[in-house]
């Protein structure tokens, strides 16, 4: 006669089950390889949108390595730029300490 196969999760007692939750997001987090990321993502069932960076290949991922990033400055051109964006008009500093603030409570 067999017996009615239990989930495994039914020997782990609930300290085991959080220190294999977090030895699993410790080695999540110290991943770099995207492949492998990916593959996780899949194994947990997770949705990846295509505007998802995940969704590119290794490929695509290896021809932005040399690629410099957005809006890299030297201090000058950075106190420049701040300058240019006040001038602008887009956001008085009212609006932008509102935003800040509304941010800074988010968390």
């Amino acid at each position: 006669m067999k017996k009615v196969k239990e989930p495994v999760s039914i020997y782990y007692s609930r300290p085991q089950l959080i220190k294999l939750k977090e030895s699993l997001m410790a080695s999540i987090e110290r991943e770099e390889d995207i492949e492998v990321l990916r593959n996780c993502a899949e194994l947990l069932h997770l949705e990846l949108d295509s505007d998802d960076p995940l969704s590119m290949d290794a490929s695509e991922w290896e021809s932005l390595r040399d690629t410099p990033l957005p809006y890299c400055f030297s201090n000058e051109e950075l106190e420049k730029e701040i300058e240019e964006s006040e001038k602008s008009g887009w956001a008085n500093d009212d609006d932008v300490n509102t935003f800040i603030d509304q941010w800074k409570n988010l968390r």
